[in-house]
């Protein structure tokens, strides 16, 4: 877990208002409220979609496959519920964190293959099988996306 000292808030008008005002009064952290710049440009969903999905391609341009014993980690993140129904099949292409024992995110994967009959993560990521020595912690995310960085829809 992080604990911050500052919080920049960027709101139009008091949008996370509500959020900062939960974050004043249980934490220990100064939040400075900044106005948008008038220079800033408002983008469609579809432009976002497309900028974070081109920042995926770059960023896992040149991964490789590796393979992490269960054994080695522990997971974190929400694997299973009632909704996603997630199992090793349904988890591929799922983004991960891949962390260090600090908790200190090392690098991003995406899981390719769970395999629980040899007990072990198949994960393309820009690390490599010496980087990865240093997992710990492999945090499950939301997010879904093939390895050419498309996301894919829930």
């Amino acid at each position: 877990m992080f604990s911050p000292k500052y919080i920049f808030a960027l709101q139009e008008s008091s949008e996370i208002e509500h959020f900062l005002i939960y974050v004043e009064k249980r934490h220990t952290v100064s939040i400075l409220r900044l106005p948008i710049s008038e220079h800033a440009q408002k983008r469609t969903p579809e432009l976002r979609r497309r900028a974070r999905e081109e920042k995926y391609r770059e960023y896992f341009d040149q991964s490789q496959m590796v393979k992490i014993s269960l054994s080695q980690i522990a997971l974190k993140g929400y694997i299973w519920d009632g909704e996603r129904d997630l199992n090793a099949d349904g988890m591929k292409n799922l983004l991960l964190a891949l962390c260090d024992s600090e908790n200190y995110a090392l690098a991003l994967g995406i899981l390719q293959k769970f395999d629980l009959q040899n007990q072990c993560l198949h994960i393309l990521a820009p690390m490599t099988p010496k980087d990865c020595e240093k997992i710990r912690t492999v945090r499950l995310g939301e997010i879904k996306i093939n390895p050419d960085g498309q996301e894919e829809s829930s």
